[in-house]
């Protein structure tokens, strides 16, 4: 590889729009921002997607760090309930992939 990005030849696709367009951001945008922008405002389409873009930013930053501290937190102080979340995290992720061997197995 040359180190050169190939997005297939689409114009404004870049190494980050893999990034910024996983298939949530992607549900997101098509199915919920639409009903919240309206072209008939003083504010263009472009700068009303951006600001609902940026607040949804900022809610998944807060959201996300706020989970990352309680956890911490929590599982720090109580070693008990890091052994539980350990345990079940991993059995959780043994049954998924054994889930997902049957699965492409049978099919």
């Amino acid at each position: 590889m040359d180190g050169h990005y190939d997005a297939g030849g689409l114009p404004g696709c870049g190494p980050a729009a893999g990034v910024h367009s996983g298939p949530k951001a992607l549900l997101l945008y098509f199915s919920l921002f639409p009903q919240f922008i309206d072209p008939a405002t003083g504010w263009t389409v472009a700068a009303q997607t951006g600001l609902l873009s940026t607040m949804h930013l900022t809610a998944c930053a807060v959201v996300y760090l706020a989970v990352g501290v309680l956890a911490r937190t929590v599982l720090s102080t109580r070693p008990s309930a890091a052994r539980v979340v350990t345990r079940i995290s991993g059995a959780m992720m043994i049954a998924i992939g054994a889930f997902l061997l049957v699965e492409r197995l049978a099919g």
